[in-house]
């Protein structure tokens, strides 16, 4: 990647340019695409628990397949804090390929996030795609070349059996991608009067915002 930064391209000033790395991310089909998860957490009150909600974008879903979307939770040092495979499907537009869906995770004891204490828990999101399978319950003494007239009760139930156990074996998961989520746990409150609150405590910004 190249950029050419002319003089005299703005105003007063070219401030343009490259000043962070540059990277070009190859996916399947099936994706999270960038910035496809938005996390929100709630402290209980005692702080001894805490509510993250995951909500995650899919693009490229292909008709004939199921999604499965699969989340494990660790904590600042890379212990599993909460796990689900299970999900709330938000919306989807069949046309378009996509969808969003929503996973609630408990976190108990959860350390909280502070500028003097930042700890960051990470959520790895897998995606899989499972063939839907179709609904192969069939009468096999109906097939061409099988021929019983009468059809003995045995026969029948036995090809009912068989095609029933067939269509109840789960189908392949397929992997498509992989995702990962940072985010801090903490509570943030402004009273009237006395100002911002971090986790519970009253904090003072300092600095000041220069254009």
């Amino acid at each position: 990647v190249r950029l050419e930064n002319r003089p005299q391209s703005s105003r007063w000033y070219p401030g343009a340019g490259l000043y962070r790395n540059v990277y070009l991310i190859e996916t399947n089909h099936t994706h999270i695409p960038i910035w496809g998860t938005y996390v929100t957490t709630e402290v209980s009150e005692g702080k001894d628990s805490a509510t993250v909600r995951i909500v995650t974008e899919i693009e490229g879903i292909e008709a004939g397949f199921d999604v499965l979307l699969k989340t494990l939770v660790c904590g600042p040092s890379g212990e599993p804090a909460a796990a689900s495979n299970t999900y709330r499907l938000l919306e989807a537009d069949t046309a378009a390929g996509t969808m969003k869906a929503e996973q609630i995770f408990t976190i108990a004891s959860p350390l909280l996030w502070s500028p003097e204490t930042p700890e960051l828990y990470t959520a790895s999101t897998e995606v899989y795609l499972r063939p839907v399978r179709p609904d192969t319950r069939r009468d096999l003494t109906k097939e061409p070349g099988i021929k019983y007239d009468p059809v003995p009760e045995n026969i029948r139930e036995t090809a009912m059996l068989a095609a029933e156990m067939e269509r109840r074996v789960p189908a392949k998961e397929i992997l498509t991608d992989t995702y990962s989520t940072t985010f801090g746990i903490r509570t943030v409150e402004v009273r009237p009067g006395t100002g911002f609150y971090l986790n519970g405590e009253n904090r003072k910004f300092k600095g000041v915002c220069l254009h």
